[in-house]
């Protein structure tokens, strides 16, 4: 992210604000679907980080880490939903049914939804490392300080 946009936006600029929820938005909202697993609830917890993120601009000290800052607020508004309620636990998939699915497109389809399903299955905390790392693409070192 420009360090000059977060720089105004912190100052109360609505347009540059405007500008990195412009840059952010998507993918937050994918990283809260993938944490969250249901779009509508995802769409509550970026709405709830969104919100966060404008109240508390002001304070980032270190303007060239709102990304990691933005992907934190919007963690934290994953972990307070997954908390409030409790996820249906379903059944892990062995390694013999994610090789056997391969190459099938029907069966890639089912294996896909049994994966989404199978990250359901994992704590949030677990489930939000796995997000970030392996969705998003982050660094390790940067999960930990998210």
């Amino acid at each position: 992210m420009d360090r000059t946009v977060v720089e105004r936006a912190q100052r109360g600029d609505r347009d540059a604000y405007e500008t990195l929820l412009r840059s952010s938005v998507d993918r937050l909202y994918a990283v809260a679907c993938r944490i969250l697993g249901d779009a509508d609830r995802a769409d509550d917890a970026v709405q709830q980080a969104l919100v966060a993120m404008w109240r508390d601009l002001p304070a980032l000290r270190d303007p060239d880490r709102f990304d990691g800052w933005a992907y934190r607020l919007v963690v934290r508004a994953c972990l307070a939903d997954l908390r409030r309620s409790r996820r249906v636990a379903v059944r892990a998939l062995s390694p013999d049914e994610v090789l056997a699915a391969a190459g099938d497109d029907h069966r890639t389809t089912e294996l896909r939804d049994q994966l989404t399903r199978a990250l359901g299955t994992l704590t949030p905390d677990h489930r939000t490392v796995i997000v970030l790392h392996h969705y998003v693409g982050l660094p390790v070192a940067e999960i930990a300080d998210i």
